[in-house]
């Protein structure tokens, strides 16, 4: 509808002149596609069989007719278009790019949840059948309100554009709507004089329409809603009013502007945007099938039985009674018999011979035949396809007519596969553009415990800015699906068998490599991403593959982090020198502990044979002083006895105690032993120190004979020269000079 500012601006004469434009408009493009209109309807009616005609414009309606057009269309259907696309929507580039791989999840689930309610797939068949038949299937979407939009079948009559020779040089679209009249009251507010003034558009009765299709349109209005890019302005014209009954800017910002995708055609060419339907192209052929139908069909009502009898005769009431039509397992009875069989009975009949007649019968069914072989030459519909095969053709010929017959019908299908990719790209704009984040959330089930987290959360704002960046969403997400023709199940386990082969096969190879040199890891993890790119069957998991990948990155980057694991080898021998090492200072230990008792044992036994010799050397010494005491005593007594015999005094220096002038023999003789004894435990400590350093240059010579630099080879043939580095072994601590108990010196027996 037009806003105040509009009408404002705009004079009842420019609106005026706005809708003769457009009304001459689109009179000039009907001209344009008249005659594939015209021919058009004629495929529709001879498809389902209503009202064809032939050549002269006699009815063929009672007449029977080989069905070849049908039979054709049913069996290009599946093979052009079989199943519902699927979204396939990812990072254009692959690269790490968390906002755009959920924007991508975004948009694919959005997709498919939409998809499901407005029935895709039925909108998809009914612009095959269109394409398939007059030549040209169109859709159209709209956006309904947040959180639905709309993809709507569009009759082939009810699309018209701008004539031009290729689709990129139009400058306007425009699609037929039927509104009743409470629909058009709601949706362009008209009522009073204006409403008054405009009347359904009468259908007359030369056009093509069926009947059902002229009751089920009776009493509409026709609603033009044209979208002109030059002026970049939507236009609702309907024939029946004086000015536009609504013009606004476009409610869909859309890339290719159109809010439908480029139509799917039967046969262009580049010099027009008229298609050639299939059905032309052995429509000749198609005729002449009917026409030997037809004579096939006169010719099996001539076969029957013709006799000539002699009229007149009294059996000929019998005769008329055989011959007549609906005779059959049944007797008839002759009264005349003898005269029946007397003029020779069934001889008396002359048939009309049939024989030429089942020739000709023959001979149109051999060249209807060939005919109908000429037509699947032309449309490329191979035994294959239409189920037929010959049990005595090899499996390589069944495999090349299968073959040819796809490669004649690849185009349609690769057109259609586009088709529902354009499709697909005009609803994801619709989506980013119309829908707000929230409805997205809950319609893609984003609004999960686990996004929850600061990451995710700051990740989905970034994903739906995005999303509302036009240019931005173009270059980082790519929007796609999957086939729309029936897979091959063979070739697609051959498919996935082949991924899985490589794939098992690069893990084996791989995976000794990564375990002795991890940091190759981000190579090979890239090279499986690459390798997985490269396969079809391999599109599924290409997101378990990225995040393995990833993960296995990240326990390299931690393993770089940690300190490099020890060489086996390098290992193996240190744990052996460790070995040897406390073999040597345990042998070390063992032979200390030895010396160390033998110099126990030693001073044990030195102390024995001391406090032996004291003990005989005191004996000796009491014995001597007992045998010195007597010899003096004998001394003194026979000394007084002469002084007393003269009467003299002793001299002053005789004591009176003869023994307590005498020399301390014992004394000397032990200070005398006790510095043997000293001399004798140096000597030993000296032979200990002698042992032990002989032990420790020993130890030394074997571990600089251990340490040696020495070859080693790995299992895998890497040889590694070491240098081993072992701590030298705990000498032994030097033994002390055993010490020797204090003697006391030898007492004197009295």
């Amino acid at each position: 509808m037009y806003d105040a500012e509009d009408k404002a601006d705009e004079s009842p004469q420019d609106r005026q002149a706005q809708q003769r434009k457009w009304l001459k408009n689109l009179a000039q493009a009907e001209r344009y596609f008249k005659m594939w209109f015209e021919r058009g309807d004629k495929i529709i009616k001879l498809y389902r069989k209503q009202g064809a005609t032939d050549g002269d414009g006699s009815s063929i309606a009672s007449k029977r007719a080989f069905a070849m057009l049908w039979a054709n269309t049913e069996v290009m259907k599946p093979v052009v278009y079989a199943q519902t696309p699927e979204p396939a929507i990812a990072r254009r580039f692959k690269d790490k790019d968390p906002a755009g791989k959920t924007a991508s999840e975004i948009l694919e689930r959005a997709c498919t949840y939409q998809f499901d309610q407005y029935d895709l797939d039925g909108t998809i068949k009914a612009a095959r059948d269109d394409m398939l038949l007059p030549g040209r299937g169109v859709v159209w979407l709209r956006f309904v309100s947040d959180g639905e939009l709309a993809c709507d079948y569009i009759h082939w009559r009810d699309f018209l554009h701008q004539p031009a020779r290729r689709w990129s040089q139009i400058n306007w679209v425009a699609k037929r709507s039927w509104f009743a009249k409470d629909e058009l009251k709601k949706r362009f507010n008209v009522a009073g004089d204006k409403l008054s003034k405009m009347s359904p558009d009468s259908i007359p009765k030369s056009s093509t329409m069926t009947e059902d299709e002229r009751r089920a349109l009776e009493g509409k209005y026709a609603i033009w809603e044209i979208w002109d890019k030059v002026s970049q302005k939507v236009y609702f014209i309907t024939p029946s009013s004086d000015e536009p009954l609504e013009v606004s800017e476009p409610f869909l910002q859309l890339t290719g502007f159109w809010p439908c995708p480029q139509p799917i055609y039967a046969t262009m060419t580049t010099d027009s945007m008229i298609p050639v339907p299939d059905y032309k192209y052995y429509q000749d052929q198609a005729e002449e099938i009917d026409d030997l139908t037809r004579r096939i069909s006169s010719l099996t009502d001539s076969l029957k039985v013709v006799g000539f009898y002699p009229r007149g005769a009294e059996d000929s009431a019998a005769i008329e009674s055989a011959l007549a039509p609906g005779t059959e397992n049944k007797m008839i009875g002759v009264e005349s018999w003898a005269a029946f069989a007397e003029k020779g009975g069934g001889k008396a009949i002359i048939f009309l011979p049939i024989d030429m007649v089942v020739s000709v019968i023959q001979a149109c069914v051999e060249l209807r035949q060939q005919l109908i072989q000429d037509v699947y030459q032309i449309t490329g519909i191979s035994d294959i396809m239409r189920g037929a095969s010959d049990p005595n053709e090899t499996l390589g010929a069944q495999e090349l007519k299968a073959q040819t017959g796809s490669v004649r019908v690849r185009n349609r299908q690769q057109d259609i596969q586009r088709f529902a990719r354009d499709i697909t790209r005009i609803a994801c704009e619709i989506m980013a553009d119309k829908f707000s984040p929230g409805v997205l959330m809950e319609m893609t089930n984003q609004n999960t415990q686990e996004n929850q987290t600061p990451e995710k959360i700051a990740e989905l704002e970034q994903a739906f800015q995005l999303l509302k960046n036009d240019q931005l969403r173009s270059f980082r997400v790519d929007i796609e699906t999957d086939s729309t023709i029936q897979p091959d199940e063979q070739a697609d386990k051959e498919a996935r068998v082949e991924f899985v082969t490589a794939m098992g096969g690069f893990i084996q190879q791989a995976a000794p490599v990564a375990q002795a040199m991890p940091q190759l890891l981000p190579l090979m993890g890239e090279t499986l991403r690459f390798m997985t790119r490269g396969f079809k069957a391999g599109a599924p998991m290409e997101d378990v593959i990225d995040k393995t990948v990833d993960d296995m990155q990240a326990q390299a980057q931690q393993a770089a982090q940690q300190p490099p694991p020890p060489d086996p080898a390098q290992q193996a021998q240190q744990m052996e020198q460790a070995k040897v090492q406390t073999q040597l200072q345990g042998k070390a230990q063992i032979d200390a502990a030895d010396a160390k008792a033998r110099d126990a044992k030693a001073a044990q036994e030195l102390q024995h044979n001391q406090a032996k010799h004291e003990q005989e050397l005191a004996l000796a010494a009491q014995t001597h002083q007992q045998a010195l005491r007597e010899r003096r005593n004998e001394s003194i007594l026979s000394l007084k006895s002469k002084v007393n015999g003269t009467g003299g005094q002793l001299p002053p220096e005789i004591p009176d105690d003869p023994m307590a002038t005498l020399p301390d023999p014992v004394g000397e003789i032990s200070q005398a032993f006790q510095a043997a004894m000293q001399q004798i435990a140096q000597i030993m400590a000296q032979n200990s120190q002698q042992v032990v350093q002989m032990l420790t240059e020993n130890n030394r010579q074997l571990a600089q004979l251990i340490t040696a630099p020495k070859s080693i080879t790995t299992p895998d043939g890497r040889t590694y020269t070491a240098q081993p580095q072992v701590m030298p072994p705990q000498a032994a601590a030097p033994m002390a000079a055993p010490q020797m108990p204090p003697q006391a010196p030898p007492q004197m027996v009295q």
